[in-house]
């Protein structure tokens, strides 16, 4: 799965991970990126292929947020500051529904979680119709 590819972009150098960047987004990696940010983002994206990619609800908060953050950095004698941003709210709607089995394999274990009314049911917790 993925995992054995993410472990193989740790041997590649930047020369070898601009290679891979360009063979999966079939377009030239930026120029700017250091080698952590590359192996970053393309550890991401062949997790999210493999895995799944982010909703595009998801893809709309974060995107609000950076839009925010812009806004605020293009006021007249805006000053970044020392201390941390501060955490956005996680938006109420949520796309899992209770009755939702997940499953994920992880290390050649298969993990089943069901989302319940309040809050998740994970393997020894599951009804028998579900394991």
């Amino acid at each position: 799965m993925s995992h054995g590819a993410i472990a193989g972009l740790k041997e590649l150098d930047l020369e070898g991970l601009r290679r891979r960047w360009r063979k999966l987004f079939r377009a030239a990696a930026p120029p700017h990126l250091p080698k952590y940010l590359l192996f970053r983002v393309l550890a991401y994206r062949i997790q999210a292929n493999a895995l799944g990619d982010l909703d595009r609800e998801s893809v709309r908060f974060l995107d609000s947020l950076a839009c925010e953050s812009e806004r605020r950095r293009a006021q007249p004698g805006y000053r970044r500051s020392k201390a941390p941003p501060p955490v956005p709210p996680v938006p109420d709607r949520r796309g899992l529904k209770p009755g939702t089995i997940l499953v994920r394999e992880h290390a050649g274990v298969l993990h089943r979680v069901v989302v319940m009314e309040n809050g998740f049911a994970w393997e020894k917790d599951l009804p028998r119709a579900v394991r």
